[in-house]
């Protein structure tokens, strides 16, 4: 209650802050109405909620870009096939 609370005292205003202010406010209000027993009964929820969007970022980032249709090099660029280690 005490982070909502002081979460409140130090947010921007609308001027500064445009529509972020507002959801900044109801960010601070819900987390100053939690209590310990609204927390254990669905609280434990919002990471995994959280974890939705997380996940659409994670599949659009490897579908949006363009695979190579050339295989890989079959050596290195300056043609040495030996190892580094010495036998």
């Amino acid at each position: 209650m005490t982070v909502g609370t002081a979460g409140i005292g130090v947010l921007p205003t609308y001027a500064a802050a445009g529509v972020m202010a507002p959801v900044l406010l109801l960010a601070a209000r819900i987390t100053q109405t939690m209590s310990t027993e609204s927390f254990a009964s669905w609280g434990w929820r919002i990471p995994f909620l959280l974890a939705i969007p997380l996940s659409a970022v994670a599949v659009y980032i490897p579908t949006s870009r363009p695979r190579s249709s050339a295989p890989p090099p079959a050596s290195s660029p300056s043609g040495c096939t030996t190892s580094p280690r010495a036998t």
